[in-house]
């Protein structure tokens, strides 16, 4: 099945990711994950190499690429 390259799937990719960035950094600190159709298709210690997972499970997509900092950090707003 092909999967949409278009900017909505990456939209919704990256949106995806927001959501489900404390998952990400629990199972990935210090990594890079390849996004692809809202679930990882690829990771590394380095991007190219998470890319390159990526494009041989999905030579049709472009995935999405994000460094996991080995620390999360959360910002909190008062009003």
């Amino acid at each position: 099945m092909k999967k949409s390259t278009n900017g909505h799937g990456r939209k919704r990719d990256r949106q995806w990711m927001t959501a489900h960035a404390v998952e990400l950094h629990r199972k990935y600190p210090g990594k890079w994950v390849a996004i692809v159709d809202q679930h990882v298709a690829g990771v590394g210690t380095s991007a190219t190499t998470a890319y390159r997972q990526a494009k041989r499970r999905y030579p049709d997509d472009e995935p999405i690429l994000e460094a996991i900092e080995k620390e999360l950090i959360a910002i909190y707003v008062v009003l």
